[in-house]
């Protein structure tokens, strides 16, 4: 089982690293032209094409995942679209998010309510 889950992570942090030499290196990205899949109907805009390889690439995995990304990288995007997508296939399920500061609970928590709609606690 845990080699399973080192195997899912190695495959985000791959995923990851393409999505920021695409960044870096514009014109260069692995899903610039259509196979990318459509992001889910609970995203509540557009993402870019290294945010939907994140957000695909999390969904898809059969156990729990982590997702990190830096500052800047629309970590926020992301998050709404992993918790909009998963609240959307089980709605009776929880969905926890971490943050570094207080303030950022708070923020997170009134977005997600304002975005999703969801009840959300900080």
């Amino acid at each position: 089982m845990a080699a399973a889950g080192l195997d899912h992570l190695s495959d985000t942090m791959s995923l990851l690293q393409d999505a920021l030499d695409s960044v870096a290196h514009p014109g260069s990205s692995a899903c610039a032209a259509p196979p990318c899949p459509p992001p889910p109907a609970a995203v509540p805009g557009p993402l870019l094409a290294f945010q939907l390889q994140v957000v695909s690439a999390f969904l898809r995995s059969p156990s729990n995942q982590l997702v990190f990304l830096p500052t800047g990288m629309g970590g926020t995007a992301v998050v709404d679209a992993i918790v909009g997508s998963t609240l959307e296939r089980h709605p009776n399920k929880h969905v926890v998010v971490c943050v570094v500061r207080p303030a950022q609970a708070l923020t997170h928590a009134e977005r997600l309510r304002a975005a999703l709609g969801v009840k959300a606690t900080a």
